[in-house]
């Protein structure tokens, strides 16, 4: 059902973001905003192809007693990134279509960067990017209505073509002290 599903390498993932991450905030400051941007991407993606196939499949939604609306979505992708690897994410609220807040007492990307030495200087980027590509699969894209995700069916999608996107930001980042990890994303206008 178009996901392939093999081992995650956490450790090669957010090592590779946090190399990339530390070098721009040395040699390039000034294409910082776009560095993360592009690395938040990697959480648009995953949730588009893995979670969205995923949540998708025929069988899955047998399994799950059906998916008919877009709150069911939001709720089983935060399943979907417990049960492969991605941390204890949990809803935290849901304003349905407005507000998405997701909070994690560990993540992956964090788990790696609690340990590295320049950790303060180091955001996350999959978590923040996933929870806004969520609320856009969920609501912009109404996956539950049964949309084909095609490659123009995501562009159109994070490009802005299919309405008002959810943007993501981080309140709270374990590996820099705070009790958990949290995220949020929420509609920005047209």
């Amino acid at each position: 059902f178009n996901v392939f599903i093999t081992r995650h390498l956490a450790r090669y993932y957010a090592g590779i973001s946090a190399d990339m991450y530390l070098a721009m905030q040395e040699s390039r400051r000034e294409i910082l905003p776009v560095a993360q941007e592009l690395l938040e991407e990697s959480g648009h993606v995953c949730v588009f192809n893995t979670f969205g196939n995923l949540l998708s499949d025929p069988d899955v939604q047998a399994m799950a007693g059906g998916l008919p609306a877009p709150e069911h979505y939001v709720f089983a992708a935060a399943s979907v990134a417990r049960a492969l690897g991605f941390g204890d994410w949990r809803v935290k609220a849901l304003e349905p279509g407005v507000s998405l807040h997701l909070a994690a007492s560990h993540e992956y990307e964090g788990l790696l960067f609690e340990k590295h030495p320049e950790r303060d200087r180091l955001p996350i980027f999959f978590m923040p990017g996933a929870t806004a590509a969520i609320m856009n699969l969920a609501y912009v894209g109404e996956i539950h209505t049964g949309p084909t995700l095609t490659q123009e069916f995501y562009d159109a999608l994070m490009l802005g073509k299919m309405g008002s996107l959810f943007h993501a930001s981080v309140e709270k980042l374990r590996h820099r002290g705070d009790p958990h990890t949290e995220t949020s994303a929420r509609k920005t206008p047209a």
